[in-house]
């Protein structure tokens, strides 16, 4: 699967604000450990995308991200665990992303009612 990779901006505190690239399924696990006011997407960068294995994405979010203090994992914090499918809804839509949007279909046409 091939998705867009977002910069991102994580504010820990005044001095430290760290710049990462992150697939979209990735930004609720960010705003779930560091609260979703100190996440923010810098728009005007670089476009990137890269190709990742959904099968994998879930042990790779585990390892990458961690656990809260209660020793739950963040992807299992925002995700439920993995058999539940609402990660891979999430990393669809974030795939999504790169289709090109449809054109909207022209409603303005006279329907033809059904009772006539």
């Amino acid at each position: 699967m091939k998705a867009p990779l977002l910069q991102i901006q994580i504010e820990r505190d005044v001095m430290h604000k760290p710049v990462v690239r992150v697939f979209p399924h990735e930004i609720p696990i960010l705003q779930a450990k560091h609260g979703p006011d100190k996440v923010f997407e810098l728009k005007d960068q670089k476009k990137m995308e890269r190709e990742f294995d959904p099968s994998l994405q879930y042990g790779t979010l585990m390892r990458k991200y961690g656990a809260d203090e209660g020793n739950t994992p963040w992807v299992a914090v925002v995700y439920g665990q993995d058999f539940e499918g609402r990660l891979e809804a999430a990393m669809q839509k974030g795939a999504d992303i790169l289709k090109p949007k449809k054109e909207a279909k022209d409603d303005s046409t006279p329907r033809k009612d059904e009772d006539s």
